[in-house]
């Protein structure tokens, strides 16, 4: 009789390490899969540069948002004027360069209750030049 119950109880243990067998088999399908889907929606995604193509952006859409300025008059002609004589000092080549400079030209620029944010983003497409300019 003692033999028949350790036989039952190893039956029992032997089932129920089936059963967990088949949950792990189970989870790695389901995160084989969920990876599966995961590589195919990412192959499916846009190429880096295709979004930026002309076609693809608005006429009315402007990339640079300068912040609002609640000032009634803002000597923009002074500003423009000046960076305009400085245009030559910035780095077209290398555009972290081209950044730093601007940066510098514009540190110089000082309009009384204009923001150095709001300067820099009204000047910065007239720093550009070719390709980046458009």
């Amino acid at each position: 009789m003692g033999d028949h119950a350790n036989q039952n109880d190893l039956t029992t243990a032997m089932a129920l390490m089936q059963q967990q067998m088949k949950k792990l088999q189970q989870t790695i399908q389901a995160q084989e899969q969920a990876a599966q889907q995961q590589q195919e929606q990412q192959a499916q995604t846009v190429p880096i540069g295709t979004r930026n193509l002309p076609r693809n952006i608005p006429t009315t859409r402007s990339v640079i948002v300068p912040p609002t300025l609640h000032q009634a008059r803002l000597q923009e002609q002074a500003c423009f004027n000046r960076f305009s004589a400085e245009k030559g000092v910035l780095s077209t080549e290398i555009p972290m360069e081209h950044i730093e400079s601007f940066e510098k030209v514009c540190s110089f620029t000082r309009v009384n209750g204009v923001p150095p944010d709001y300067i820099r983003c009204m000047l910065f497409p007239f720093s550009l030049d070719g390709k980046a300019a458009r």
